[in-house]
């Protein structure tokens, strides 16, 4: 079991060969999740194609809802995400990578929340969105100066 989890989006829809990979199927009470053990000599992690193998699931046909349950169910406590999405800013030129440090949630015509009704009460923070162990987790991650 793995806690952490790499969810690729477009432009990363599978994994290199060199990684050993055995494909599963969680059903969730959501619906089905497809994910991957993914290992690399020691090196081991769950890895979801958000859009699918094959890139085919468009972004509003996503279970995000199954595929967060699938993970949970697998025992990741960490998730590292891919996006492929544009810039407003002449300083970072297609081709770059960027962490986030906050971000808006546009979610709409799909389910808000995990958490639909008769069941208890969770509040997420959301005022800190990428935790502190972000710098150990991935050293290669160039801290912004202050």
């Amino acid at each position: 079991m793995s806690a952490i989890a790499v969810i690729g989006g477009t432009g990363l829809e599978r994994l290199p060969a060199e990684y050993t990979l055995q494909p599963e199927v969680v059903e969730t009470r959501f619906g089905r999740a497809a994910i991957t053990r993914a290992q690399k000599g020691d090196a081991e992690f769950i890895f979801l194609s958000r859009h699918g193998d094959q890139h085919g699931i468009p972004p509003h046909r996503i279970n995000y809802q199954a595929n967060i349950a699938a993970l949970v169910e697998m025992g990741v406590q960490r998730v590292f995400a891919t996006n492929a999405v544009g810039s407003l800013r002449l300083d970072v030129p297609p081709g770059s990578y960027v962490l986030l440090d906050d971000f808006i949630d546009f979610t709409h015509a799909r389910p808000l929340t995990m958490i639909e009704g008769g069941e208890s009460v969770v509040h997420t923070d959301f005022s800190s969105p990428n935790p502190t162990v972000l710098p150990s987790a991935w050293p290669c991650v160039k801290q912004p100066s202050s």
